[in-house]
């Protein structure tokens, strides 16, 4: 800002808000190069009273910083305030300072912030949702029916499987199939004769005959296996016609 030289920051009739820090620089090539530039702030309506003064700065730095305070303001909502810079050359201690003008600034507080609404929520695109929708439906049930049939596959437990395989007497068999029974209860002899099954089994095969020796010839006709046959038991027969007295 050239109606602020030698200044460069802050611009002339800026606003400054109470509380921040701010840069305040110039040209250096404006001064000699051996001199010291003193920054100061005063009160616009009265230049004798000084805000504020930084430290003596070598003029190559060309840069200070400054806070605006509260107090400037004296009690105001706000206050105009000038800078000014003073020159010292070092070659010279018996030379006055010189001064310049700097840039003229209005010391107010800070606006209050308020929350920026957020933008409003845009509709969905009817075209995308008309065609993302459905496939994502799709896969969403392409991926249940996968599942299923995988685990359908691998995890299907057989009735074998719990009972076990076949071990000793009957296992992993039905009644009807312990016993022999067909579909209509009748027992399949000639299925049992022919499908012979090497597991175990609780027919008891017919105890050898002793040559020589006949139970039936020891103990008479009242042990004897020809009870089976009709008209095989005579003490059977002779009971029968007691009771009906014939």
């Amino acid at each position: 800002d050239t109606s602020a030289a030698p200044f460069c920051l802050p611009n002339n009739e800026s606003t400054l808000y109470v509380g921040e820090t701010y840069y305040v620089t110039w040209n250096s090539d404006y001064f000699p190069v051996n001199s010291t530039i003193t920054i100061k702030l005063n009160y616009a309506n009265d230049s004798q009273i000084q805000a504020w003064s930084s430290d003596p700065i070598d003029n190559s730095w060309g840069v200070t910083t400054i806070t605006m305070d509260k107090s400037w303001l004296q009690g105001y909502t706000q206050y105009n305030l000038t800078f000014y810079a003073l020159m010292f050359e070092s070659a010279d201690p018996s030379s006055k300072s010189v001064p310049y003008d700097g840039p003229n600034i209005l010391l107010t507080n800070k606006p209050s912030t308020h929350y920026t609404p957020p933008e409003p929520t845009k509709a969905p695109n009817k075209l995308g949702l008309m065609i993302g929708l459905p496939v994502s439906l799709g896969f969403c049930f392409l991926v249940v029916v996968g599942l299923w049939l995988g685990m359908r596959k691998h995890r299907t437990i057989g009735l074998g499987n719990i009972m076990g395989r076949r071990r000793g007497y009957g296992a992993g068999k039905s009644r009807r199939q312990r016993l022999g029974l067909g579909k209509k209860g009748a027992i399949r002899l000639q299925e049992r004769e022919v499908l012979a099954d090497p597991q175990y089994r609780d027919d008891i095969p017919p105890a050898p005959r002793i040559p020589g020796h006949r139970r039936e010839e020891s103990l008479g006709s009242l042990v004897s296996d020809d009870g089976i046959r009709p008209h095989g038991n005579a003490f059977r027969q002779e009971l029968e016609r007691q009771k009906t007295g014939r």
